[in-house]
């Protein structure tokens, strides 16, 4: 992660936070969220030789997203995502295809620029829906986010 602010802070950014191993990161920037996406994905490919996709959200975007968890309560061993999307067609083709593939106790609904998951652990990635939203085409429009790391960048 040390590595990863780094090179952020090469391309621009400033007052970066990481949060986990993942990848997940708070920044300040006086440029647009387009401009902060480009940027940071080329600075990202060059530094560490991979394809970047990077998804840009404002604080009060991501303050939204929690405050919007749409289920009060959740039950025990489930895991809470959000599925942030930057392509609504890709969020509407997700949802679709959640409506007739969630197994018994999961939940999805849709929010601005989300998906709010609602998973058993343990079926995460073996659930039709996980499967699903694992395929390559969605790699660089989404990224599936637990809703208490979410809490933490935000408070």
């Amino acid at each position: 992660m040390t590595d990863l602010k780094s090179c952020l802070e090469e391309s621009g950014l400033s007052n970066i936070k990481t949060y986990l191993q993942t990848g997940n990161v708070t920044c300040e920037s006086s440029q647009p969220a387009e401009t902060i996406k480009t940027t940071t994905e080329q600075a990202l490919a060059a530094r560490f030789n991979y394809e970047a996709f990077v998804l840009v959200f404002t604080q009060s975007e991501l303050q939204n997203i929690v405050q919007n968890y749409p289920w009060a309560q959740t039950p025990p061993n489930t895991h809470r995502y959000a599925i942030l999307c930057s392509d609504q067609t890709i969020q509407q083709e997700l949802i679709d295809y959640a409506q007739s593939n969630l197994q018994p106790d999961e939940k999805v609904a849709a929010g601005k620029n989300v998906i709010y998951w609602q998973v058993p652990r343990g079926i995460t990635l073996t659930s039709p829906f996980g499967k699903f939203l694992g395929k390559p085409k969605f790699k660089s429009t989404t990224t599936n986010r637990n809703l208490n790391t979410l809490e933490k960048m935000t408070s």
